[in-house]
């Protein structure tokens, strides 16, 4: 038996002598250390999750993502805790506002009782102005002379651009 080859479809070779037997052992021990080989690898790359390599956590098996560290609650309530400091905007003065909206109460309550009102509250709401462009049409004049019939035309200022878009456009 020279080099048997392994063929697992077939029944198991028996070797007809000791020559063919180490033959056959050889080439067990090498696919063995190849499948041993193969398997660190894979254990490897099983044993990989995003907290030990470049993957994305999205990428974690669901076992992973359960024996993923999770943050120990502090027991104190979500959001901003009592005694903090107050952090807003100010509001700007009156002077500084571009319009005032006023917005008044029913002036009956739902019990038939008429509202008086005693006060008001600011909400202001800031925002960017809409962007428009600015056009400028430009008349260029004509005439004739009177004496010699000849055709006279208004020209462009130096300062006003040739084409139809300004520096500022154009920029």
């Amino acid at each position: 038996m020279s080099k048997p080859a392994l063929d697992l479809t077939q029944p198991t070779p028996k070797p007809q002598s000791l020559e063919e037997a180490q033959q056959l052992i050889e080439l067990l021990w090498q696919l063995l250390a190849d499948l041993s080989r193969r398997q660190s690898e894979l254990e490897e790359q099983l044993a990989t999750s995003s907290e030990n390599s470049s993957q994305p956590p999205s990428q974690d098996s669901p076992k992973q993502r359960a024996e993923r560290l999770s943050k120990k609650p502090s027991g104190r309530m979500k959001g901003a805790q009592a005694g903090h400091e107050k952090y807003e905007r100010a509001l700007l003065d009156e002077s500084e506002v571009d319009c005032i909206e006023r917005y008044y109460p029913p002036s009956h309550c739902a019990c038939g009782g008429q509202v008086v009102m005693d006060g008001y509250r600011r909400h202001q709401v800031f925002d960017v102005p809409e962007v428009r462009y600015h056009m400028v049409e430009h008349r260029c004049y004509q005439g004739r002379c009177a004496a010699c019939k000849a055709r006279q035309n208004a020209a462009l200022p130096d300062d006003v651009p040739r084409g139809q878009m300004g520096p500022g456009l154009i920029a």
